[in-house]
């Protein structure tokens, strides 16, 4: 049989609507063996006739401005704040006030946060760095030989320093328009009025009662009972039994802390009225932290970290301890190869070296920590030579036609993070926003203040421990080890990209843990290098790798002939439905069109604009 002789008999079937769809909406070409089983070549260069998926999140199109987050209504009050002229940096805060109410396993006053803000007027992007930090009490071994409801996690002992009121209040300082007070409004409201029950916080909330396997509750134990506060958050009025989907919850508690902070400003978390209530609620659960380590936090006000593309785009995010370096290295590698998707060959050999360029990316992040905290050199050094176009170039030559077990690539283990709420905001001055926050696990260390409502992170389990050496053999990183004071690795990646006329291109960041890398590379790679819609980049079909473990993850919509196609290269390969990540992404093209998208990964995100 001819090629053309296949194509002829694709497309009859095709418009006999002969085509299988399998769950996801994806139409596979399951006869392609039946009339293929002796022409091998031919299958190979057969055109890859799927369907486009196109999932049920709409596409937003808009004019001047748009905003994405986690939840319709902090989309929707980010929207109703720049339509009364406030900054895109007063959009982010009120909808992630919004977005700590109405989605708090993610995020919250008791987390940490990322901010790229660029200000068209200047060409300046400015980096927030409001991450959590280590307690002055902390130490390197502090989490050895712990018993079998992980410290790090679980508890008090998992608290880190929290940023995420004094990152919002220095970027207000530096870029608000709006009055701070203003901002609270929306979420001190629905905080009072209750918020509906969403689908992430019940699958959280399921976890943390045993109801739900995950990986650090796999004895499927019922951590609730040991966090009575949290309990009475997620269970209906005087019984046990967990909220519904759509049953609303109030926070009456955080709603007057929200106020409180509010009136007084972000000091009130840290050297205010507040403080004395929230060191009490921390130590009360077992934790560390001190007046004085919330007294003394800081947030650091940054240079971006940046790297051009061979088309003059510059790809902007936060420096380490953040991700972003990781994603744009990743992007950059990507950019001096000519990747199609046409036909099968193409698809595996396209997969094969975004697995490969992802897998390099990986393995430079487990040398990465804080920056200002170094044990040597070493760090920086490698952040340098991340954005070195010759450096980029070297390893792009060393991408192989096989791949090769973790080993090969990375001296040590990598640290799993979790849950995160991503905000993408573009102002009708061209400024823009990109904004993570995260609690680190589902509902962060389990523990609620009694008084203040605000629930704390786990961050402490982001850093890495001396000794440790995980299933493959890599042992703990040096570059994140516990030191006080030190901000520790995440996976958060907020970008923005920006064009050679000085225009935002692209808004985008990532919820995911781990998985915000390859998901924030796949996005923006199909958005800045195969022109596609906003909406057809997160839709498209993702796969994952982090080196440990070993394993690709390929999601459903990619073909049984390119999965096998990628395991002749060496690659162990698992299918899953979806990649559990969440991109929030805003695209600008040209003077007046601005599309937005909520990855349909996780449900309940919305688009706003106008």
């Amino acid at each position: 049989m001819s090629l053309s002789e296949i194509n002829s008999y694709i497309l009859q079937i095709q418009g006999s609507q002969k085509l299988n769809k399998d769950e996801s909406g994806f139409t596979l070409f399951d006869k392609k063996q039946e009339f293929c089983q002796n022409e091998t070549e031919a299958l190979h260069t057969l055109k890859c006739h799927k369907d486009h998926f196109i999932s049920s999140s709409p596409m937003g199109n808009y004019c001047q401005a748009a905003a994405v987050s986690p939840t319709d209504i902090g989309s929707e009050t980010a929207k109703d704040i720049l339509s009364k002229g406030g900054s895109a940096v007063d959009a982010c805060i009120a909808a992630l006030l919004c977005n700590a109410v109405a989605n708090p396993q993610y995020s919250g006053l008791g987390g940490g946060l990322f901010m790229t803000i660029y200000k068209r007027n200047s060409k300046k992007v400015t980096i927030i760095d409001a991450r959590e930090t280590a307690p002055s009490g902390s130490t390197e071994h502090m989490f050895i030989n712990s018993e079998k409801m992980k410290p790090s996690i679980l508890g008090g002992l998992a608290i880190a320093v929290p940023g995420d009121v004094k990152g919002m209040w220095e970027a207000h300082k530096l870029f608000g328009k709006l009055p701070w007070e203003d901002l609270f409004q929306p979420a001190i409201s629905l905080a009072e009025k209750g918020a509906s029950f969403n689908e992430q916080a019940s699958k959280w909330a399921k976890i943390v009662n045993g109801e739900q396997p995950e990986s650090y509750n796999e004895g499927a134990e019922n951590f609730l009972d040991l966090f009575e506060e949290l309990r009475s958050m997620v269970t209906k009025e005087g019984s046990n039994e967990l909220l519904q989907i759509g049953d609303t919850q109030k926070r009456p508690k955080l709603a007057e802390t929200l106020k409180t902070i509010a009136r007084e400003g972000g000091d009130a978390f840290y050297e205010g009225s507040l403080t004395g209530t929230i060191v009490d609620e921390i130590r009360s659960s077992g934790g560390i932290i001190t007046a004085d380590d919330l007294n003394n936090y800081k947030v650091k006000v940054k240079e971006a970290f940046t790297i051009t593309l061979q088309d003059g785009t510059v790809l902007a995010g936060p420096p380490p301890p953040a991700s972003s370096a990781v994603v744009q290295y990743i992007l950059a590698l990507l950019d001096g190869f000519d990747l199609e998707f046409s036909t099968i060959d193409e698809e595996i050999e396209s997969y094969h070296k975004i697995a490969e360029s992802i897998k390099m990316g990986f393995a430079r992040r487990t040398c990465l920590g804080d920056l200002d905290c170094q044990v040597d050199s070493a760090l920086s050094e490698l952040v340098d030579r991340m954005s070195d176009p010759d450096h980029i170039d070297s390893i792009r030559s060393k991408l192989s036609d096989r791949t090769f077990p973790a080993s090969h690539y990375s001296p040590y283990s990598l640290k799993t993070d979790g849950g995160t709420a991503q905000i993408s905001i573009l102002a009708p001055n061209g400024d823009a926003v990109s904004l993570s926050s995260s609690l680190n696990f589902g509902y962060g260390s389990l523990v609620k203040g009694k008084t203040t409502g605000i629930i704390y992170n786990n961050a402490m389990d982001d850093f890495s421990t001396p000794g440790v050496t995980n299933e493959w053999g890599l042992c703990a990183s040096p570059y994140n080890y516990i030191v006080p004071g030190k901000r520790m690795q995440s996976s958060m990646a907020p970008i923005i990209a920006i064009d050679g006329s000085g225009d935002v291109v692209l808004v985008q960041g990532c919820a995911g843990g781990p998985k915000i890398i390859p998901s924030s590379v796949m996005a923006a790679f199909q958005v800045l290098k195969h022109k596609k819609t906003i909406k057809e980049a997160l839709d498209f079909p993702r796969i994952h790798h982090q080196l440990d473990p070993d394993v690709l993850l390929v999601e459903e919509g990619i073909s049984e002939a390119v999965i096998e196609g990628l395991r002749e290269k060496g690659h162990v390969c698992e299918k899953v439905k979806e990649i559990a990540s969440a991109v929030q992404a805003i695209h600008r093209k040209g003077d007046s069109k601005i599309t937005a998208n909520s990855d349909y990964r996780r449900v309940g995100g919305g688009a706003c604009g106008f």
